[in-house]
Order: C-alpha cells, then structure tokens, then sequence
C-alpha cells in the first residue's frame, strides 16, 4: 500500500521538489550581496526561473503525470509572476503601476504560449507533417490545411487553434516571400485582390503602424520603464506582421474551384470549404451594404477601397449550411456568401455551370 501510494503521488512529489529547490534558490539569490551588484541580470534569471522554468516542470510531471488539459499551466505562470513580486517589490522591471503590471502578466502569459507551441511542435512534428501534407490536397492553402493538420494531430483545444493562427503570420510574413501562386492540375483560380484598393489601404495602414511603433515605444520608455517599452513593441510587430501576412496569403490564396468545391481563403482571417451539391444559386448582390454587413450567418468575401466602401459584386445562396473557420479557429455556420473577384463574369460563368451539372446529376 505505501508504495502504490507513492507511485500515485509520484508526479506531485516530484514537481514540489523541484519547484522548492528552485524557489529557495531565488530566494537565496535575490537576498545576497551579489543581487546588488547585478541586479538587473539576476532579476531576468528570477524571472525566467519563476515563469517559465517552474512551469515547464510543472507540465512535465502533474500535466503529463496525470493527464491533465495543458491550459493549466497558465496559473503557474501567473503565481511566477506574483512571486516575483513578493521576492522583488520595489524592482524597476515591474513598475508599481497596476496598468504596467497587468501588461506585463499578458506579456508574460503570451511569451509563455510561444514556448509551448514550439515544444508541442517539436513533439509532433512529424505526424504534424504528415497530417498537412494530407489536408494540402484537399484545401490547397497554407492555413487552411495548417489549421486541419492541427486538429488532426493536437486535437481541437484552443491550444492547437492558437497555434495554426500563429504559424500562419510567420510564415505568410517571413518565410513565404519567395512563393509564387503555382498551377494546381485540375483547378481553377480567381483572384480577389488585383482590382481593388486595398493594397494602398494596407500600406498606409502599415506606414502608420511602424510610425506609431516608435512613438508608443519612446513614450511608454519615458513614463514607465525601458522593459515594459519593449514589451508593447514586440505586441505592435506582431500586429504589423499579422497586417503583412494577411495581404500575402491573399495572393497565394486566390478562390480555388476543383471538380467538387469551391476553397475560399480570406487572407488568414477565414476559410471555408463549398461543395458545389451544397450551393443553390449566384446572381448579383441585392440590397445596401449595411444590409449585407449584418448579415451574421454570411461569409463576406470581399474587400474594402482606399477611399469608399463599395458593395460585392455577387452573392451565392447555399441549400445546405456549411461552416466557415475564422481566426483562432473559431467557426461559423454560414448560408451565404457575398463574394467580389478580379473577373467577376468569369466566376459568375463557371459556377452557374457547376450548379447546373451538379443539378442535372441528381
């Protein structure tokens, strides 16, 4: 009996262990003579010691040891973060400001979630590639397919979600430069973004951003503290690259038709998947914009002017509701499509065929 006791408390044993000795350690350390010497690198080794080392141990043994969601181990970081607080009341990195503080939990909380995607990455990498390689032949782009690899192989938890809108913006922004839109036999493609003002929208949306960028980063530097300064800049470049990334995958991702479906990819901001049996009919879009921009169970495919916003060009009308995957994979269940491409007669030509042959085989 006290052995299987022992095997059972095991992981708990363990993780205190180990989060003791570490905690004593800091402990030590912040209370020494050397901390007065060093006192800004010492408070970054608590730092990461605190909210990234004991939560790592803690995911390796209670998380793993007893199956639990890996969300947990988000209140381990933010006990880290209280922590160092108590350990170092009066330290410069976390100013007494509550604004400046909670920043800087959600900085730490986000920094956190990176090293956990990597280690998730890492650990199922290769059936990660193996599960998008299979789902690139049926949805064609890049975030669509990430975003189904990563419920094949993470499973559905908001973690897995997080982590194939996360990819997507490093990879559309930094990795994907050299891509061009390549011929994929038996599809056709029609892209969205050449006749439209949107790219000058992006670019002066971009221009102000790096502006702002440096202001908010000198600002905040001057009022609070050059750790907090960095923090919100590194939020703001990933902002600027999520901007960057966006308009990029427009252009790899142009509306998709293949002999069943059509594969509609907004950017990385939606996606959906519209077999052609599900579709009831297109024609010219009716009633105002506003009317169409509340329409909550429709997918709007379409983009807006530099200077006015103008209305899609057509809108398709499904038998059948579908669902659509938006950011963080949410989805949405959608009966409609407003939708506006380069060559709107051609699109309109093709479907029409579709829907015709699609209505004359059942």
């Amino acid at each position: 009996m006290p052995q299987i006791l022992l095997r059972n408390h095991r992981p708990m044993i363990t993780f205190s262990v180990l989060s003791l000795f570490v905690l004593a350690a800091n402990v030590f350390v912040t209370q020494s003579g050397l901390f007065i010497v060093i006192p800004f690198e010492l408070s970054l080794a608590v730092i990461i010691d605190l909210m990234i080392c004991i939560p790592v141990v803690f995911y390796l043994t209670i998380v793993r040891g007893y199956q639990l969601p890996v969300w947990t181990v988000v209140p381990v970081m933010l006990i880290g973060v209280f922590l160092f607080r108590l350990l170092l009341p009066e330290h410069d990195l976390l100013n007494s400001n509550g604004a400046s503080l909670l920043v800087f939990i959600l900085g730490a909380v986000v920094l956190a979630a990176e090293f956990l995607f990597v280690y998730m990455l890492f650990r199922k990498l290769i059936l990660l590639v193996r599960n998008y390689r299979e789902a690139r032949k049926t949805f064609y782009f890049f975030t669509a397919s990430f975003q189904k690899a990563c419920e094949q192989t993470f499973g559905t938890w908001v973690v897995s979600r997080l982590l194939a809108t996360d990819l997507s913006v490093w990879y559309y922004s930094m990795f994907a430069w050299r891509k061009s839109l390549s011929t994929i036999p038996g599809t056709y493609r029609f892209s969205y973004h050449k006749e439209t003002g949107y790219l000058a929208f992006v670019l002066m949306l971009a221009h102000a951003l790096a502006i702002e960028i440096i202001g908010v980063h000198m600002m905040v530097a001057y009022a609070y503290n050059s750790a907090l300064a960095w923090l919100v800049t590194v939020f703001d470049l990933f902002f600027l690259a999520a901007l960057i990334a966006d308009y990029r995958a427009m252009m790899l991702s142009p509306v998709t038709a293949d002999q069943h479906a059509l594969h509609i990819q907004k950017g990385i901001r939606q996606s959906a998947h519209i077999p052609y049996v599900s579709i009831e009919s297109i024609e010219t879009a009716g009633g105002t914009l506003d009317t169409i921009k509340k329409q909550k169970d429709a997918l709007h495919m379409y983009l807006p002017e530099m200077i006015e916003e103008v209305k899609p060009q057509m809108e398709i009308t499904l038998k059948n509701s579908v669902y659509a995957t938006g950011l963080y994979g949410r989805k949405k269940c959608i009966s409609k499509i407003y939708i506006s491409v380069d060559n709107p007669q051609e699109f309109k030509n093709f479907l029409e065929e579709k829907i015709q042959k699609m209505k004359k085989s059942l």
